[in-house]
């Protein structure tokens, strides 16, 4: 086990006494444990570590500089998760879709790559890498997935974007006579295509300030 040195003994003395007290108490544990007994009393303080989190008495921070220490003295290696994690298991692994390829060979104009061909739905991923997405992602009852698409449209250069969420049917731009109403134009397409399919979905506006 490498010595309590560096940031973690730093902060230790800064953060307060529960913080300090438990890097003692894992200093402890490996000079009197060792094999499964080690392992065992690394599980224990884990937990410990866990309550002195609810109680307010360590921040998130502390929390995972502390196992960033007790990964060190587990005898297998064993790794506990960290509340700063922006990863989510999933997307560490080798299920997630690839997204497709492009071999464009020139600059392009991704608004209008995005846009629809023959009326089928185009975004990040198609309709078969959606669905393939979807089955690994969505559990009922738990998560859900919504397909959606930002309906991206201009009016004389300026950008004008909007969600439109759990959509049915691809939205093209439906364009417009000024900025507010080009806004309008597409929330309206949206708000019709709900009413005619029956289907929730709602639309929002996009950083509406956005280049203009």
């Amino acid at each position: 086990m490498a010595k309590k040195g560096g940031f973690g003994r730093f902060l230790g003395g800064f953060a307060g006494r529960p913080y300090d007290q438990l890097m003692n108490r894992l200093d402890k544990i490996s000079g009197e444990f060792d094999g499964d007994a080690l392992a065992s009393e690394c599980d224990k303080f884990v937990s410990t570590v866990r309550k002195t989190l609810d109680k307010e008495q360590i921040d998130e921070e502390e929390h995972d500089l502390l196992m960033e220490e007790v990964e060190e003295v587990h005898p297998d290696g064993k790794t506990y998760p960290r509340l700063g994690d922006d990863s989510e298991e999933f997307y560490d692994g080798d299920d997630l879709p690839d997204a497709p390829e492009l071999d464009i060979g020139r600059n392009v104009d991704l608004d209008q790559l995005m846009r629809s061909r023959d009326g089928a739905f185009t975004g990040s991923f198609g309709r078969d890498e959606y669905e393939e997405y979807r089955q690994k992602m969505a559990v009922p009852g738990s998560f859900l997935l919504m397909q959606s698409e930002e309906i991206t449209d201009q009016f004389q250069g300026l950008p004008v974007h909007l969600n439109a969420t759990n959509l049915k049917n691809h939205i093209p731009p439906q364009g417009g006579a000024g900025l507010a109403a080009t806004l309008q134009n597409n929330i309206d397409a949206v708000l019709a295509q709900r009413k005619l399919t029956g289907q929730p979905m709602y639309p929002h506006i996009n950083h509406p300030n956005f280049g203009w």
